[in-house]
């Protein structure tokens, strides 16, 4: 057995032939964690007509949200949260 200079070394058995029905349901798997991350980065931006016939445009969304919570939590604390880093 060689010698490197890592100090972990990794080796990990490949299967001969892969489970088609696996490969196939990993393409399912991937549709949640990309509504979530839709979710997260879009803008949220709205155009709507109010009451008086004029055009409201609302902005904002969970990723704008998230970043608020974050800057404010900060910013009150001065210091990030300890559970960011259990």
């Amino acid at each position: 057995m060689a010698t490197s200079s890592y100090a972990v070394r990794l080796d990990v058995d490949y299967p001969e032939q892969l489970d088609p029905l696996t490969t196939l349901l990993r393409l399912f798997w991937g549709i949640p964690i990309a509504v979530i991350a839709g979710l997260v980065s879009t803008t949220g931006s709205v155009v709507t007509i109010d009451e008086a016939g004029e055009m409201v445009e609302r902005t904002g969304g969970i990723g704008g949200s998230l970043a608020l919570a974050v800057a404010l939590m900060i910013v009150v604390r001065q210091r990030y949260p300890r559970w960011w880093f259990d």
